[in-house]
């Protein structure tokens, strides 16, 4: 099985790793790891550029290995020294069944959040970081649960944009509580951050949005006793 590793930040592939592992009574192998130097260094962080990370798992010379289609957990712990830790996951690039399903039935990509908490006083701050891991620009349009909104941002291939949700906060304003949504022209790879309130690096909090679901809640009764009728003869034949 071949894997690659690959660090991208502003258009550019900065840096990149990879493999084989092998399976079986004899593998050497068989442990994979990664090590990345700071992907930061030179960057302008005033800028909001961001790195991350595509890894790629394929079976080698095209062999069919796979016992099926579910992809491997990607769960990962996050720690470093003075720093809070924090458990999160990744995001499939492409067949990710909710996005299909989504866009399928209202035709537009749709994610949101139901919780974003924003107050100077508590030290809470709040991000989304956009990853456009595609070949195309992306334009993205957030809004809130109560109108406002944040310019649209472009964020450009092989890209990811940190976008602090404090700009909202009006100057005699120190906290906002609502919900966000998140609307773009092609599907981008979204995550919620939370950090302290000046310091988007002082991560505590790091989650994926939640897609809109467009199916329909209610079946006529006709069509819902049509599949009762089936689920129950099939029960009967075992």
């Amino acid at each position: 099985m071949k894997w690659s590793g690959i660090a991208y930040r502003d258009g550019e592939n900065v840096q990149q790793q990879s493999g084989v592992v092998t399976y079986g009574d004899d593998a050497e192998n068989a442990d994979i790891s990664i090590l990345f130097k700071d992907t930061q260094e030179g960057a302008d962080q005033n800028q909001g550029s961001s790195a991350f990370l595509e890894f790629t798992i394929e079976a080698e010379n095209e062999d069919t290995h796979f016992k099926d289609k579910n992809p491997p957990g990607i769960y990962a712990l996050y720690t470093a020294p003075g720093r809070q830790s924090f458990r999160t996951d990744g995001a499939y690039k492409f067949g990710s069944p909710p996005i299909i399903d989504t866009i399928s039935n209202i035709g537009t990509y749709i994610e949101g959040y139901p919780a974003v908490v924003i107050d100077r006083a508590q030290n809470s701050g709040e991000s989304l970081f956009l990853v456009n891991p595609y070949t195309r620009p992306i334009l993205a349009k957030v809004e809130f649960s109560d109108g406002r909104t944040i310019p649209r941002q472009r964020i450009m291939p092989f890209s990811s944009k940190m976008i602090e949700l404090k700009q909202i906060l009006a100057d005699e304003e120190d906290s906002f509580t609502g919900r966000l949504q998140l609307t773009a022209n092609n599907r981008v790879i979204p995550f919620h951050v939370r950090h302290a309130f000046d310091d988007q690096s002082a991560i505590i909090d790091h989650e994926h949005l939640d897609p809109f679901r467009g199916n329909e809640t209610h079946l006529p009764f006709t069509q819902y006793l049509r599949i009762r009728i089936a689920k129950a003869i099939k029960l009967r034949r075992g």
